[in-house]
Parts: structure tokens; sequence; C-alpha cells
């Protein structure tokens, strides 16, 4: 059975809460580069939804022979893997009637994949399924680069926020901060690159970066060479860093 190809246009709950997040995404964007020059990049989104239908659960099997692109293994997982190419995203569907969404970078990607899903649900014998609950984004992975090498020793060894903090380099070259407001974890490297996992809202991790940028900076390698505002934006110090790190492959080609 092919899929269909065409998206339908959001509805209004859909319309409204994200054009209220774009607005304050692209404050806080704002002010996040200015402040840091650097704007991190979503890598991973992952959003929850719960299902209402007649049906007592759905019936997976059923499903994965009815759709393309669809995978159910029992013995390995217990949920029906059921993979989108355009926009690109992976749906977990459970018999339980929950709905899983992951694999895509932008919420307007997720939203078009639960839709185009439930229409293909209602094309197989559930016809009156609909969301009893929105999609709700419970964790969104992102990255970025500072551009300049971070002290995690002396990071970690100050002692007002040392207990939000895990950092053992005998087995993890990583330090783990996990902030409370926002709640966010951030996975910091020594090369100035950080992972930021946990979040709920891409305006948590820019309100995350926004907050923590002086401090990575007071507490860079070399402080005289990396304390200038535009510092990011020197491209003579990137390409130090950058052959230093070997962060990127083609450019030392």
């Amino acid at each position: 059975m092919s899929e269909e190809s065409e998206n339908k246009p959001l509805n209004n709950s859909e319309e409204d809460k994200i054009s209220e997040q774009s607005v304050l995404y692209r404050e806080w964007k704002e002010k996040c580069a200015s402040k840091t020059s650097v704007v991190p990049v979503i890598t991973n989104m992952v959003g929850k939804m719960k299902l209402k239908t007649s049906h007592k659960e759905l019936d997976l099997p059923y499903i994965s022979t009815h759709l393309r692109n669809a995978d159910y293994q029992p013995t390995r997982f217990n949920g029906c893997f059921v993979r989108f190419d355009k926009p690109k995203g992976t749906i977990l569907l459970f018999r339980t009637k929950v709905l899983l969404i992951t694999g895509c970078k932008t919420a307007e990607d997720a939203y078009s994949i639960s839709r185009r899903t439930l229409r293909l649900l209602r094309r197989l014998g559930y016809p009156d399924i609909v969301p009893e609950t929105q999609l709700q984004f419970v964790n969104i992975s992102a990255k970025v680069r500072l551009g300049f090498p971070i002290d995690l020793s002396e990071i970690a060894s100050d002692k007002t926020i040392s207990k939000d903090m895990v950092y053992n380099p005998d087995i993890n070259a990583a330090l783990y901060w996990k902030m409370k407001k926002p709640k966010v974890t951030m996975v910091i490297y020594a090369s100035g690159a950080i992972i930021f996992v946990g979040a709920r809202s891409f305006i948590d991790i820019l309100k995350c970066l926004h907050m923590t940028y002086v401090f990575f900076v007071k507490n860079s390698r070399d402080r005289e060479h990396y304390s200038q505002r535009n510092v990011v934006n020197d491209k003579a110090i990137l390409e130090e860093e950058n052959g230093r790190q070997e962060s990127d492959p083609k450019k030392g080609q």
C-alpha cells in the first residue's frame, strides 16, 4: 500500500503552537547569536502521542504487513517501526495505542509524519482513530562547537556548580552538567564541542547556552586568546583550533 505524498495543512492548534514557538525561537536565537556568535543545531527530536480508537489495541502484526517500510519483530522489541523518507523520521507504534516519533529535526516534520501515520491507520481498519493527546516533545538533542578548548578540570572544581556535574576522566572524557533551570543536560568535551540532551524545547537549549557561554569563555584553556566577545567570528582562530582538534577532516586534506 502506497503512502500519501501530499501533506495536508496543519490544524489551528498545531499552527498556533508552532507560530508561538517560532516567535520565541527567533527571540532567543537572536539573543544567543549576539552573545555567543554560535547557535546549536538540532540533531534529533523525540515526541509522544496517545491515540484514541474504539479498538482495544492496535494489531501490530497486521499493520506491519500492510505498510511499506514497517518492521515488527516482537522477540526483539514490542513496538512496530514505520520509517519515512520525506520528511525523514521514524514512528514507533505500540499495542497500547501509544505513538512515538523520533529522527525528526523540526517540529513541522514531526507533525507532518504523525498526521500521515494517522491517515494510514484509518485506511487499515481504524477509521475513528484520532489523537487523544497532542504531540509532546519529550527529548530534544542538539550540538554546538564553541570554537575554543575548555578546561574541564577547572569547571569540575568549581564548588558552586560541581554538585550538578559528573566528571571522571578515567572513565569518560566528557563532563556531564545537569542544569535544573532550564532542565537540560550538557555533555561537554575539552575540544569545545557540547551536546545538549533531555530538553523539552529548543528554546531551553538556547537559554542554556546563553546562560553558560561566558562561564565557558572564563574557563577556556587560553583566557587571553579567547577573551574577546567576537572570538568565534575570528576565522584565523577557528582554523587554528580546527587544525589542532581535527574537527573537520576535509580541511585537513
